[in-house]
């Protein structure tokens, strides 16, 4: 059975389909490649994202959740680039939300 995480990114990958990729481009700074397909660099690798994936081009394993991110950045009405301090919450023996360092963290992010 799939995890949450996983039939949420299901869930989220059909809205590419009637997203116009090139103002998402220049919405959320993302490299317009062809009418159909952007290209980001995101957490030191390149994704892909076409109207029917996002897909890594190492094609290396991924976590789910990355793809989710960046379906979300896609279709989102903000402007500019995304923050790039996204990273995913580990488990530190219990259950605490921690960021990339180890220190913890808040449920809500702070704009520096």
């Amino acid at each position: 059975m799939r995890n949450g995480c996983e039939q949420t990114c299901e869930r989220i990958v059909p809205s590419l389909q009637t997203c116009a990729f090139p103002a998402a481009a220049k919405n959320v700074g993302f490299t317009l490649v062809s009418e159909d397909t952007l290209s980001i660099d995101f957490l030191g690798r390149t994704y892909t994202i076409t109207k029917a994936r996002v897909s890594p081009v190492d094609a290396q394993e991924v976590d789910v959740n990355i793809l989710s991110v960046l379906v979300y950045y896609t279709i989102s009405r903000g402007t500019g680039e995304p923050w790039y301090d996204f990273c995913l919450l580990h488990l530190w023996g219990v259950m605490e939300n921690r960021n990339c360092t180890g220190s913890p963290i808040s449920l809500y992010r702070i704009k520096k």
